[in-house]
């Protein structure tokens, strides 16, 4: 599972922060804290703000793409990272025209099989797979029926099962991974 390194600050039940109401009238807030020692409230308020924007962004990384959100100092990766899984939007489509097999990647939600050559293909579902990962795997040259897709679990399940074969023309496969297993969904 991807991990986020950017947590939030000051975000617990009765935390030392300044409430919204008076931080919007806060005369310091416009312009930044003076020289000298500013309020800690103040100043939890202002970290836990930044903090928690931080945090969302990292976290959408790590939900999205089902890669680590890393505080390393490469913000060049990181925003790379950020812009691929809000350009996503959460519908990743890969489309697969070489041979397989294709380990399939934490950030894939569309995988359309369309060879250019007619064969078997098999799909490695990620493991472990991110939270709240679902995939829909699609037989997209319509040959299944003759070139089987095996879908394989790499280690977990499918419906109970170590494998799911697509055998029919143009079939889809909706695969929801619920903690444990992955369920076929409708």
């Amino acid at each position: 599972m991807a991990t986020n390194d950017f947590l939030p600050f000051a975000d617990a039940n009765g935390a030392n922060v300044l409430d919204q109401a008076d931080y919007v009238a806060l005369a310091q807030r416009p312009t930044g804290f003076s020289s000298g020692k500013a309020n800690s409230e103040w100043c939890n308020k202002v970290w836990r703000q930044a903090s928690s924007a931080a945090y969302l962004l990292g976290q959408i990384v790590c939900d999205v793409l089902g890669v680590n959100a890393a505080d390393d100092g490469d913000t060049a990766t990181l925003l790379a990272n950020v812009k691929q899984a809000l350009a996503s939007n959460g519908n990743v489509v890969n489309v697969k025209t070489a041979a397989g097999p294709y380990n399939a990647a934490a950030g894939d939600r569309v995988l359309v099989i369309n060879q250019l050559v007619g064969a078997p293909f098999q799909v490695n579902l990620p493991n472990p797979p991110p939270a709240n990962y679902c995939l829909e795997v699609i037989d997209g040259k319509g040959d299944a029926d003759v070139n089987n897709i095996t879908i394989n679990g790499n280690g977990n399940t499918i419906n109970g099962r170590n494998t799911f074969i697509l055998n029919q023309k143009y079939q889809p496969l909706r695969l929801i991974w619920n903690g444990t297993q992955f369920n076929i969904g409708a």
